[in-house]
């Protein structure tokens, strides 16, 4: 970002003209080709390895002239918002954005890159009919980044898929300045559902109802863009506290919160012909061609079309940093909802709401399936700390699993 172009009276620079220039790097890095973003994305991106000040890292005093020459542009201008040396937090105090609460995400990373991870065999899922959720396709281009470059794109891909939804954690701006990345994203009021749940104690099964509509509903309208969370875990959704009430289809949804996704540095999509990925190791990829093919069994019983997962593919599935397998995007709402129930309070409420109990039973295929999975999920709440990713995944290990249950939930919250 050129900060010496922004320009108002007095030489003054408004909160309104900073974030219009963090949209226009967004709008132009997201009108770009695959092609033309491996050419031009470290030119856009706002990168300054040479920064003195580092986001207020190097506690170094400054005087106004080696302020301005010392200073990357990124520096001067969150200099101008708040105060980096103090804190990462941060709330816009004048303008039009008055009020909003942003954080600074700063991590080191040993390369910041983009790179053409080449042609892979696409590992193939889920069933082989033309009309099965996931159609074969042999083969398929790659755009391989680390973890912050996967981050910022996919979440800017998603934030302009699913505006109307609100349902991605706002970022604002990403950029290099020093040896460290930063990312600037708003803000959530809640982290986690055990403070979620206490403050909302009379509406809670509207609160669960509202929230599992939010993360179908935007996940379902990502269907055909093969949306793989990957790695989901407590930090990937947060609630910012006012409701979202919209209508997606012939659902209405209606929720005391927004929920806000995040944490996409692990994810993968299909963005305009190629598939977005997180490398591990961008210099390996020219060498390390391992194609590996997840026994995913695929079913029709009674005309469903069901998956399975077995233990190895979900140790594929976590540990394989590469060629990251492209699973069912049904597995997300699984996973997610979950991940939801691994708190105690919300899986009693689901068990004992009718209608939030009659939907979870549904999305679960077999005698005993129903059965099992909740004995899996108690057995978490027995064990000390959160669980893992792959403690989530083990839940489903051996179950049929719906690949249509966006549209058996949406279905069942209809209106007739």
């Amino acid at each position: 970002m050129d900060y010496h172009s922004v320009t108002c009276c007095n030489n003054r620079k408004t909160t309104e003209e900073i974030f219009d220039h963090f949209d226009d790097i967004r709008e132009k890095m997201l009108k770009l080709t695959p092609e033309e973003l491996l050419d031009q994305y470290l030119t856009v991106l706002p990168i300054d390895h040479g920064c003195k000040f580092n986001m207020g890292k190097k506690d170094e005093y400054f005087t106004p002239t080696e302020r301005n020459n010392s200073l990357c542009s990124m520096c001067k201008v969150f200099s101008r918002l708040y105060s980096p040396e103090k804190s990462s937090k941060f709330c816009i105090e004048c303008g039009s954005m008055k009020g909003k609460r942003l954080q600074v995400i700063r991590s080191t990373t040993p390369d910041t890159f983009l790179v053409d991870s080449g042609t892979h065999r696409k590992v193939l899922i889920g069933c082989a009919e033309d009309d099965a959720c996931l159609k074969k396709v042999q083969f398929i281009d790659y755009l391989g980044g680390d973890v912050f470059t996967t981050n910022l794109l996919i979440s800017w891909i998603l934030e302009e898929k699913l505006y109307k939804h609100r349902t991605i954690l706002n970022t604002y701006a990403g950029f290099i300045c020093g040896d460290e990345v930063f990312t600037i994203t708003e803000r959530v009021d809640y982290k986690n559902m055990t403070e979620l749940m206490d403050a909302h104690r009379d509406n809670q099964a509207e609160l669960i109802e509202g929230i599992l509509l939010q993360v179908v509903a935007s996940l379902d309208k990502i269907h055909d863009m093969l949306f793989n969370f990957n790695r989901i875990d407590y930090n990937s959704i947060g609630f910012k506290d006012r409701p979202n009430n919209y209508k997606y289809g012939d659902v209405d949804i209606k929720c005391p919160v927004t929920v806000k996704m995040s944490g996409f540095g692990r994810s993968s999509l299909m963005y305009k012909g190629r598939r977005l990925i997180h490398d591990a190791d961008y210099n390996r990829v020219y060498t390390y061609k391992r194609t590996i093919t997840p026994k995913i069994k695929s079913f029709t019983v009674e005309k469903e079309e069901l998956f399975m997962l077995d233990r190895e593919t979900i140790s594929y599935y976590y540990y394989d940093e590469i060629n990251t397998p492209i699973m069912p995007p049904a597995i997300n709402i699984y996973v997610i909802w979950i991940m939801l129930m691994t708190n105690v309070e919300v899986y009693e409420l689901v068990n004992s709401d009718l209608t939030l109990q009659k939907v979870w039973r549904g999305i679960w295929i077999g005698t005993d399936a129903y059965k099992k999975i909740n004995d899996r999920i108690v057995s978490i709440h027995r064990a000390d700390g959160d669980p893992s990713f792959v403690n989530i995944l083990e839940v489903i290990e051996g179950i049929y699993l719906r690949c249509n249950v966006s549209d058996y939930i949406i279905e069942k919250y209809t209106v007739k």
